[in-house]
């Protein structure tokens, strides 16, 4: 929020004068040149900016995320700060997921996070299950083309956005991404269990970049995907579908985190610094 009697002075323009005028210029798009992002840095940096244009005692408040350098910046140029709301929020929605550096106070959303990530990872890590999802789609709308079907999306450990995409997919896409995985609409895979082997290292799967695939227990992955594939099956990562359980959770989750979504989208273009 800029006054509008500043503006004036600035740009000769008298259109909003008396007034507050809730805008977001861009006042500086440079180059950092120091090695370490200190507050002492950053405030150097942010006041040749706000030099530049005459608007240093013009900030009112900061409003960035909570890094302890951010903080020190403000402090030491005496401006008051606040955290932006949408920040603060995603830093909340990642702690109560269990995805943030605090420990999760609730153990069963942070396992439905983890089993639909890995659910998601499976898409990355077989060619086939991706046709088969695309085949899937297309055989439920024949007017379809290939070109619009669609891909599961995966979550992000720092970008909690991500986990509504994940969800909102899971829930768009259910019935085809179970018919991908277990050649069932209800996520029922009818081939026999096959037992878990030690899968062979150097190959492609090795070398997949995948930070949602995290099995290094060898309870629940890459150990019962080899069996799977020495049986013969199909089907070799049905193990990752969601169950029935799992999708409604899912589909509760999206809901809830809908309303911060649209918080966040919203009102980030309302954060002024």
């Amino acid at each position: 929020m800029l006054d509008g009697d500043l503006i004036e002075q600035l740009t000769g323009n008298g259109e909003y004068s008396g007034k507050l005028v809730d805008m977001c210029p861009i006042i500086a798009f440079d180059k950092f040149d120091e090695t370490r992002h200190t507050g002492a840095a950053l405030a150097r940096w942010k006041k040749a900016a706000l030099l530049r244009w005459l608007l240093l005692e013009a900030i009112g408040l900061a409003t960035e995320d909570g890094a302890s350098n951010n903080k020190a910046a403000n402090k030491i140029l005496e401006q008051d700060q606040l955290v932006c709301y949408p920040h603060d929020m995603a830093r909340a929605i990642l702690t109560a997921c269990g995805l943030g550096t605090s420990v999760s106070l609730n153990s069963g959303l942070k396992g439905l996070c983890e089993r639909s990530g890995k659910q998601s990872a499976a898409f990355s890590r077989s060619v086939v299950a991706n046709k088969q999802l695309q085949e899937a789609q297309l055989a439920e709308n024949p007017n379809l083309k290939a070109h619009q079907t669609l891909t599961v999306k995966k979550k992000n450990a720092t970008r909690w956005l991500g986990l509504w995409e994940m969800c909102n997919r899971n829930r768009i896409l259910g019935p085809e991404i179970r018919i991908a995985l277990t050649g069932d609409d209800a996520g029922i895979c009818m081939e026999a269990d096959a037992l878990p082997a030690a899968r062979p290292t150097g190959t492609a799967a090795d070398n997949d970049d995948n930070d949602d695939d995290d099995d290094s227990d060898g309870s629940d992955g890459d150990d019962i995907e080899e069996g799977n594939r020495l049986a013969g099956k199909q089907y070799t990562l049905s193990h990752r579908c969601l169950s029935a359980l799992d999708y409604r959770h899912n589909d509760i989750f999206e809901s809830l985190l809908d309303r911060p979504r649209e918080v966040c989208t919203s009102s980030s273009t309302m954060q002024r610094h």
